[in-house]
């Protein structure tokens, strides 16, 4: 079921335009920004887009901008992911899953909100990734407001979730704020 699900909706990812993409990013930004737990949070994490996520570019400079501190998740082994100090002119490398990293930044053990990426998410907040577990290993033990940010027809009622699974406690995608 979460194969399937996963391969349908990254599919209607890949099918949309990048002026929808960009137009879809600018109203979850907006939305993202907006949020209370977002405007008091002093350190934010952010992950950088790829393979058509929600694109976070714009709400990472709105935030250093604003004065809060952004880390962006480095993945040092299979699951173990740490999240970095980030800043646009750092110098980046592709990391274990070909995602962008800064290189050489210190790691950041507090972390105010996690924007985490997902490919589904349901009602109740649990998401279904890449299948590599990263982020709910990284999210286990944080004390941090996680908030999934997403299209809106990557948001759905239910999905199966396993013991493991952390959810998310808010979902925004461009029709507005989902709360858990």
């Amino acid at each position: 079921m979460k194969r399937s699900l996963r391969n349908e909706i990254l599919a209607k990812r890949k099918a949309q335009s990048a002026e929808e993409r960009a137009a879809k990013s600018k109203l979850i930004m907006h939305e993202l920004i907006g949020l209370p737990e977002f405007r008091e949070a002093k350190v934010v994490a952010f992950y950088l887009p790829v393979n058509g996520e929600v694109d976070t570019t714009e709400m990472i400079k709105w935030a250093h901008q604003e004065g809060k501190e952004v880390c962006v998740p480095v993945v040092h082994e299979q699951k173990k992911m740490c999240m970095v100090v980030y800043e646009p002119l750092d110098r980046m490398k592709n990391g274990r899953y070909k995602i962008p990293e800064p290189v050489g930044k210190p790691e950041r053990h507090h972390v105010d909100l996690v924007v985490v990426p997902g490919v589904v998410f349901d009602r109740r907040g649990h998401r279904i990734g890449m299948g590599r577990g990263c982020y709910d290993y990284f999210l286990k033990n944080k004390k941090c407001v996680n908030v999934g940010i997403c299209f809106g027809f990557q948001l759905v009622d239910e999905i199966p979730a396993e013991p493991h699974d952390v959810p998310v406690n808010i979902i925004v995608t461009e029709h507005g704020v989902v709360r858990m």
